[in-house]
Order: C-alpha cells, then structure tokens, then sequence
C-alpha cells in the first residue's frame, strides 16, 4: 500500500519521525496524508519549512517521559545510582481543589522496596512518581526541556507519568539526545540550501549542546535495555523459530 494511500485512511493519526543518531538530520517523516516531501532540494534562498502534523500535534507521551525522570535522578550519583531502592507502594497526592490523585501500577499491584534498576525495567508507576517528588518536579521538567521537549511544562505530579502534551518531533529530539550519549544535536530537516546549479546557498551546520552529563545517560539507556531484555517491552523481541519441514 502506498505512503500516501495508507496517510489518506489514517488520516493522519498515526506518524514517523526517523532520525539518525549523532548527526542531527531527519531523515524519514511520515504524518498527515498532504504531507509529501520532508527532505527536498531547494533553490529559493529562504526557503520555508513547515512540520504539518510532526509539529503541530500534541499528545501525552505516556512512559516514554519515564527515563527523563531517572535520568534526572542519576544526575545526583551521591543521592541515587541503579541500585538505590525506592518505595513502590500506594501514595495520595493533594491538589488545590481538595482532589486526591492516587496513581496506581499498570498491574494493579504495589512492589514493596524495589531498586530503581527494576522500577524502571518494568515500568512501576508508583515507584516512578516518588522518586519524581523526590528529585523535584521542576527539575524533571527542566531535563525534559535541556533534552529536547520545546513549549512550557506544567509541574503537576502526573507529569511524572506522562500527562505532558508534546508533539512527535520532539519526543524524536529527546531520545536521539539520549542515543547520542546526552548530547543534542537540534533535529533540523535543511542540510543545506542549494542553487540551480547546484551550488550552496545556505549551509546549516550541525550544533552540539550538552544536556546531561554522559554517566547519567549511559546508566539511563543501559536499564532502558533491560526494559526491552525482560520488562514491560520484552514482547518485541523477536524469537527465531525452528524450521518446519513438511514431506
């Protein structure tokens, strides 16, 4: 089925951000179904760029904001490492209104002490929140933002399980930061602008801003494998299978 066949049935409800590693550069983008060509040569000396649906809409990320929170906790090594231990257990939380939130595990079932290593690995909630108050919300936020999360951040608990609203292309940002080592290279879909001839008109270089310190970040995506080894994504390993002979 063709890109734009499958774009015109979603109706642009599901997206794709692909981009490399250290370099920066997006290299695949698929959105809204009138979204054609993200990486296009151009020959107008200001060219424009829009992200039509990549960064216009916003949705919680859900758990894909978990690994900012441990991260900012590692950041501290003299307070926390992978084999601290945490409390997972029930908790209440009072709003403003008199409201009380009370955020439960995905398997309705509280862990007693557990180290951040697992709580992380498989994804406990109520573990994730109390280390979040701990380490603060502010600071949680203002990683998120040094990660790559563009657009103000409201300091509610439950940002600390995801009811934070951030468009794909940053969502992109924050794990190519992490993949490359806690040093972002701001996403940019230009390399460069060139003429008729081929000659360059404009270059756009690539910057590097450090956005957590490297130690941090390698003991973060170290347990973030573990979430794919054997936490809560371990179904997407792929398992090979025997052969099957018929006569």
């Amino acid at each position: 089925m063709a890109l734009q066949e499958l774009g015109q049935q979603a109706q642009g409800q599901a997206e794709h951000l692909a981009a490399p590693r250290a370099e920066g550069g997006v290299e695949r983008a698929v959105g809204a179904a009138e979204f054609q060509h993200l990486l296009r040569r151009q020959t107008d000396a200001r060219p424009t760029f829009a992200r039509p649906r990549l960064g216009q809409m916003r949705r919680q990320i859900g758990s894909l904001v978990k690994p900012g929170v441990y991260l900012e906790a590692l950041t501290r090594p003299q307070s926390y490492t992978l084999i601290s231990r945490i409390d997972d257990a029930p908790l209440g939380i009072k709003d403003r209104s008199g409201s009380v939130w009370k955020p439960k595990n995905y398997d309705g079932a509280n862990h007693g002490s557990v180290t951040l290593y697992d709580a992380l690995a498989k994804s406990y909630n109520l573990a994730t929140v109390r280390l979040g108050l701990d380490v603060g919300l502010q600071s949680v936020a203002e990683r998120l933002q040094l990660l790559g999360a563009t657009g103000a951040i409201q300091r509610y608990p439950s940002l600390l399980l995801g009811a934070v609203d951030l468009p794909p292309f940053d969502v992109a940002q924050i794990y190519q930061t992490f993949a490359a080592g806690g040093f972002r290279s701001p996403l940019r879909a230009i390399r460069e602008v060139l003429a008729a001839d081929g000659s360059a008109l404009q270059r756009y270089p690539l910057r590097v801003e450090t956005a957590a310190p490297s130690r941090a970040v390698y003991l973060t995506t170290w347990a973030m494998q573990e979430v794919v080894r054997n936490g809560t994504a371990s179904a997407t390993q792929l398992t090979p299978r025997s052969p099957s002979w018929s006569s």
